[in-house]
């Protein structure tokens, strides 16, 4: 969501630098073009990051932030103001297994709630939103767009706390969900290239951020949400941002080490050195 200015007009934002964008439905349909060479640069969930610096030997780096929080607490005919009051509730959420589960259990650790609230772990988060539309009260764990999404079709559910911002009480670190990253010899090889893409991302994501309207309209005709205006809800709690150097690894590092304490697989097996991050 971020890059879809860039995405519209690249020559605009990269100048003469040649790039294809291709935009995939799962982090899967990436990982192996990157691995192989196919691709220089991706926007992928930060966890996998770290997975793939483990497993090429440090040959994957992360270049920026791209995304930060994107999970709500979503209710439908329950009052929820507070973490403390999912205590004894029945919560539907996705990600078992993932970072979603580390992230809940994190946050519901904090106020002393693991083992006191009923989280139920389905597929995924289209199957979350039609279990809580189907219901005539529920509560719900959803990412973005997939909230506005529900919210868009059902006027009964509404967002009630941001899961980012508990997590963030609980541990000091930001959710960071996506991050930007770039193959090592290829960063070695075209410096001046990856410098000009992280200006251009920071560029297109500020306007992402600053232009929701017309932002909403490029995020839709790129196939990321089923309209525009789905989109242009969705912008402001879907941690679109540009962050780089010291405060990037600061970030990240904290949230990786949370992942880590939860289930050291989430990162590969251990939190990245000081080399996953490219200066």
């Amino acid at each position: 969501m971020g890059l879809v200015a860039m995405m519209d007009d690249p020559d605009s934002y990269l100048g003469s630098t040649p790039v294809t964008f291709d935009v995939e439905g799962t982090a899967d349909a990436i990982t192996p073009k990157l691995v192989s060479g196919d691709i220089d640069i991706a926007v992928i969930p930060a966890n996998l990051a770290a997975v793939l610096y483990a497993k090429t030997g440090g040959k994957i780096q992360v270049t920026s932030i791209s995304a930060l929080n994107v999970l709500y607490v979503v209710t439908k005919g329950v009052s929820v103001k507070s973490i403390a009051d999912l205590a004894g509730q029945t919560v539907y959420s996705m990600g078992k297994g993932t970072t979603p589960e580390a992230v809940v259990d994190t946050v519901l650790a904090s106020q002393g709630l693991l083992g006191n609230v009923n989280v139920q772990y389905l597929s995924e988060a289209t199957e979350v939103a039609a279990k809580l539309s189907a219901s005539e009260t529920g509560i719900a764990i959803l990412p973005e767009p997939y909230v506005t999404v529900l919210t868009s079709k059902d006027n009964r559910v509404s967002v009630a706390l941001d899961l980012g911002a508990a997590f963030r009480t609980a541990t000091g670190s930001p959710v960071v969900t996506g991050v930007s990253v770039v193959r090592s010899d290829f960063a070695e090889a075209h410096r001046d290239v990856v410098v000009g893409f992280l200006a251009a991302s920071s560029k297109s994501a500020e306007y992402t951020n600053s232009s929701p309207d017309e932002a909403g309209k490029l995020i839709a005709a790129q196939g990321i949400t089923p309209t525009a205006q789905i989109a242009t809800t969705a912008i402001p709690r879907s941690g679109v941002t540009s962050i780089t150097g010291t405060a990037a690894k600061t970030a990240l590092t904290g949230y990786l080490e949370t992942l880590y304490a939860s289930n050291p697989a989430l990162v590969g097996g251990s939190v990245p050195g000081d080399d996953f991050y490219w200066a």
